[in-house]
């Protein structure tokens, strides 16, 4: 009997697994399919030349979403290296079902000394949100942004 339970406990392990995996990728494919959006960054003049960090901004720029999308809402923005720090924000909200373009921006900071060791490298922006359909429908989405940090002079 008890080698039964295992059995399907052992069988049950895979199938559960796979399932949080096709989650997860419909996640990111929800982006791709649904939103037509630009992610940019953008690094702010210094005052000082002594400050010791960096501030900056993601530019997030909705240019399009699909007809049966009615709100768009990022909840969270990270990158995928740790230095990058950025602060707790209430919530982006995009209005959807629109051929307008829509801009919104999260702030962020860095040290100086991280941003010039990472110049020339690639990170990724993350975005974590969900979309709201016509139906009152709720389905998170993720997206992985690549970014090649390059500074100007």
């Amino acid at each position: 009997m008890n080698a039964l339970i295992y059995l399907m406990l052992a069988g049950l392990a895979p199938l559960l697994i796979f399932l949080l995996v096709i989650n997860e990728r419909r996640k990111y494919q929800r982006y791709k399919r649904f939103m037509d959006m630009d992610v940019t960054v953008q690094f702010q003049g210094s005052q000082s030349s002594h400050d010791q960090m960096r501030h900056g901004s993601v530019m997030i720029n909705l240019r399009k979403s699909a007809e049966h999308i009615k709100g768009i809402v990022i909840k969270d923005v990270s990158f995928s290296h740790s230095v990058f720090y950025v602060p707790v924000f209430d919530q982006l909200y995009f209005k959807g079902n629109g051929d307008k373009s829509q801009l919104l921006s999260a702030r962020f900071r860095i040290s100086r000394h991280s941003l010039h060791r990472l110049e020339g490298r690639q990170v990724h922006i993350i975005l974590k949100g969900s979309i709201t359909d016509k139906e009152n429908k709720v389905m998170p989405f993720k997206a992985r942004i690549p970014y090649v940090i390059e500074l100007t002079k």
